[in-house]
């Protein structure tokens, strides 16, 4: 069995190695490290399920999956390019985010889960590939010197060496500055890959505070407000047995949840907010969007 279908064969919740917060490995960090931009996009894995080294790589043998192993469909414009890679890296195991160009996540995460028609606007922000030892390579973005990123659906994000915090702080205020959504830390250009695993070899760092959380109840908006007889607030778990309330949602998601619960209870949702408050908690925390990539909250 190659790399590809071992990963597939795991337990969907450590299919593949998720990223640690920066304040919570922090103190663990030792430099240099290795940096790049973190894309506002949707996690997706290459996989050729026949591959090997003896035999010819083909498109027709090529799935794109999510985080949680669910085969995206509206995405085979990729699948050409994809399959090239394959065979120059000699690798079976692509990983990149699938962004557009100006669109939040929630939009991207629809088009790839979309089963009607292709989305052609998904672009594929190739990372790094993992090989049969189990290990990954990022990109150095060297390939980009020999593409049309305006013929092409795909591009190599940029990583590089970095010596202090100091200097990660420079460019990551530089990303947020430009409109980014932030940053990605490692210790190396290569290093061994740990599906279902959350430490210190891979780190992000974004722009204010983002968790995914679970919602386990719904509040009626306050009386006297046009949520009086709606959805008011969504209620998620957090750490240390704590719970937050969330606000955020658009009118017809209120409505639809509320006289739906099953749609929204037990889902996974992606919270923004400012900052901590001074108990821990979460200043304005706000609704994102639902995380139908995820099966497995923060906390």
């Amino acid at each position: 069995m190659n790399i590809g279908e071992t990963l597939l064969n795991r337990e969907k919740r450590k299919l593949f190695q998720k990223l640690s917060y920066f304040e919570k490995v922090r103190h663990k960090l030792k430099y240099p490290m290795v940096i790049s931009e973190k894309f506002d996009g949707v996690f997706c894995a290459a996989i050729n399920r026949h591959w090997s080294s003896d035999t010819e790589c083909s498109e027709n043998n090529v799935v794109i999956v999510s985080r949680t192993g669910e085969e995206y469909h509206s995405l085979d414009h990729l699948k050409p390019y994809l399959n090239k890679f394959f065979k120059v890296q000699n690798t079976e195991v692509i990983l990149f985010e699938a962004i557009i160009p100006g669109e939040k996540q929630q939009v991207v995460s629809g088009a790839c889960r979309d089963t009607k028609k292709q989305h052609e606007e998904v672009k594929a922000a190739i990372y790094g590939i993992v090989s049969e030892t189990n290990h990954i390579t990022f990109t150095s973005g060297e390939g980009n010197k020999f593409i049309d990123p305006n013929a092409v659906p795909y591009f190599f994000i940029v990583h590089q060496v970095v010596e202090s915090e100091d200097r990660v702080m420079e460019i990551y205020d530089a990303v947020v500055a430009a409109g980014g959504e932030g940053i990605v830390l490692s210790p190396a250009m290569e290093q061994k890959y740990e599906p279902g695993k959350r430490n210190a070899s891979m780190v992000k760092l974004k722009n204010g505070l983002s968790f995914d959380l679970q919602v386990i109840g719904m509040n009626s908006g306050k009386e006297g407000t046009k949520y009086a007889n709606t959805l008011g607030t969504l209620t998620c778990r957090w750490k240390g047995g704590d719970v937050i309330t969330v606000s955020g949602m658009k009118d017809e998601q209120r409505d639809l949840w509320w006289n739906n619960h099953e749609l929204i209870i037990g889902q996974i949702i992606q919270v923004d907010a400012m900052t901590y408050t001074a108990d821990g908690m979460l200043r304005e925390p706000r609704f994102k969007g639902i995380r139908t990539d995820k099966e497995e909250a923060d906390y």
